[in-house]
């Protein structure tokens, strides 16, 4: 964990934007899939993106508990 705040505000940042990023690539993805599937390197693609949000959530989760 970051102690300095402003270290912890630009992580913070990052991790916010990390995530925003990659949804919309989940977005377009599943907008396209939904004309002419996925491949199965798309659809490894788009599992992994999955994953890493939901690592990038509970990462800004826990930043978020301890800075209270």
């Amino acid at each position: 964990m970051c102690g300095n705040p402003f270290e912890a505000k630009h992580l913070l940042e990052h991790l916010k934007n990390d995530i925003k990023d990659l949804s919309e690539k989940q977005s377009q993805a599943l907008q396209t899939a939904i004309y002419f599937g996925f491949s199965r390197e798309e659809k490894n693609q788009y599992d992994e993106r999955l994953d890493r949000i939901g690592k990038l959530r509970r990462e800004l989760a826990l930043m978020r508990m301890n800075a209270r």
